[in-house]
């Protein structure tokens, strides 16, 4: 497992350089849709415990929370994949691509 820090986890405001471990650097379109849910959901926990373990909320541990359980949603995930899928470049997209993309949605949850 890489070490997490502010430049590859998905949730932070820095200089985003990913994660490099191949389960992240996939293709979305040569990866089957349960390996990127379960990739997703794995990498939601592992950031979003860092950011708390970290003191990134601050007093905002439950707005984490609740940024964490929505990017786990299937439903959420299946739908970031699909618009993926029906997009151009499509081909270049990856797993990786997909937890920054709803990660990025989430900070929006009221």
């Amino acid at each position: 497992m890489t070490e997490i820090n502010d430049n590859n986890n998905c949730f932070t405001h820095a200089i985003y350089h990913g994660r490099d471990e191949e389960e992240f650097t996939r293709l979305v379109r040569d990866t089957p849709i349960e390996e990127i849910i379960t990739s997703v959901q794995k990498r939601v926990e592992e950031d979003g415990q860092w950011c708390i373990d970290n003191d990134r909320v601050g007093d905002n541990e439950d707005k984490m929370r609740q940024m964490m359980e929505w990017v786990s949603r299937e439903v959420n995930i299946r739908q970031c994949v699909n618009w993926i899928l029906d997009k151009e470049p499509a081909a270049d997209r990856t797993v990786d691509f997909v937890c920054r993309d709803l990660s990025n949605a989430s900070k929006s949850l009221g």
